[in-house]
C-alpha cells in the first residue's frame, strides 16, 4: 500500500496503492487502483471549472496511463475512449505528453525523464476517401485542419486562444471539398491551423489521462484524431493507419 501525492499538470492526485476487482479497466480488464483528486480547485479560473466534486474519485490504469472517473462506471452507455499511446525513446515511459491542444503541432515531452521529441508520422495504410459519408451530424464534430479557413470573420476572442500565439479568429471551414463551409471554427495564424468549436467545449470527463500524445490525422480534409488500437495507430474518422517515429526536438 502506498499513499503519495502525484502532481500531474495542475492537479494533485493521491495514489493509495489499493486495487479491487470491483473496478476493472474497461479497456484492459485489469483491477484498478483507487486514487483521489485532492486539487484545490478554488484557485482555478472560472473558465476552467466543471463539476469537479463529482469526479474526485479516480481509478487508475497503468496500461491506459491515466485514471477513469467513478462516473464512468455508474453509466450503462459509456464506451471507452481510446487515445494515442507512444513510448519515450529515452526511458520507455508511456507518459508522453503533447504540448498544445487540440494537437496542432508535433511537439511531445516525457513526463518522467523530461526528454523532448517531435512526432513524425508516415501513412502506412490509407483509410476511407474523404468523400465517404462517415458522420451523421457534420456540424457538431471535433476536428482540426491546416491552412486558413474558407470564411474569416476578422473577430478574435480571448476565451478562444492558442497556448502559444494568443487569441484565435472566428471562421468557418468545410469537412469535405464538395461541401459548403458550415463548421464554426477558430483560426490561429501562428500555427496556420483551424479547429472546430467542439474541440474546445468543456465536457464531463470519463477518463483523465496522465499525458495526452495527440496527433491530428494528416489525410487531406480529414482532421480526425489518431488513437492506438490493437497495436496500430489508427485515425478515428477515416480509419487510416499511421507509423509514428519520435525524434529529438525542442520547444
Amino acid at each position: 500500500m502506498t499513499d503519495k501525492i502525484e502532481k500531474i499538470e495542475n492537479s494533485e492526485i493521491r495514489r493509495t496503492g489499493w486495487t479491487t476487482v470491483a473496478r476493472r479497466c474497461p479497456v484492459h480488464e485489469d483491477p484498478l487502483e483507487l486514487c483521489f483528486d485532492e486539487t484545490d480547485y478554488s484557485k482555478w479560473t472560472a473558465s476552467a471549472m466543471f463539476d469537479h466534486d463529482d469526479n474526485r474519485i479516480r481509478w487508475r490504469c497503468e496500461r491506459c496511463i491515466g485514471s477513469w472517473v467513478e462516473n464512468h462506471f455508474l453509466r450503462d452507455d459509456d464506451q471507452p475512449r481510446r487515445r494515442l499511446l507512444l513510448a519515450c525513446p529515452s526511458c520507455g515511459s508511456m507518459r508522453l505528453d503533447h504540448q498544445c491542444d487540440p494537437g496542432c503541432c508535433e511537439s511531445h515531452a516525457c513526463l518522467d525523464c523530461r526528454a523532448e521529441f517531435d512526432a513524425k508520422a508516415q501513412l502506412v495504410r490509407p483509410g476511407r476517401t474523404p468523400g465517404d459519408p462517415v458522420l451523421s451530424n457534420p456540424r457538431n464534430i471535433s476536428m482540426s485542419q491546416g491552412g486558413t479557413p474558407l470564411i474569416r470573420s476578422g473577430f478574435t476572442r480571448s476565451f478562444r486562444a492558442c497556448d502559444q500565439h494568443g487569441p484565435m479568429e472566428l471562421g468557418f471551414i468545410t469537412m469535405w471539398e464538395d461541401q459548403p463551409p458550415t463548421l464554426l471554427a477558430w483560426y490561429c495564424a501562428g500555427c496556420n491551423r483551424t479547429s472546430t468549436e467542439p474541440s474546445f467545449r468543456t465536457q464531463r470527463r470519463e477518463f483523465v489521462p496522465d499525458a495526452v500524445a495527440a496527433l491530428i490525422c494528416l489525410v487531406t480534409n480529414c482532421g480526425g484524431r489518431v488513437v492506438t488500437q490493437d497495436g496500430e495507430h489508427r485515425c478515428t474518422d477515416c480509419d487510416a493507419v499511421w507509423a509514428i517515429q519520435l525524434v529529438p526536438g525542442g520547444f
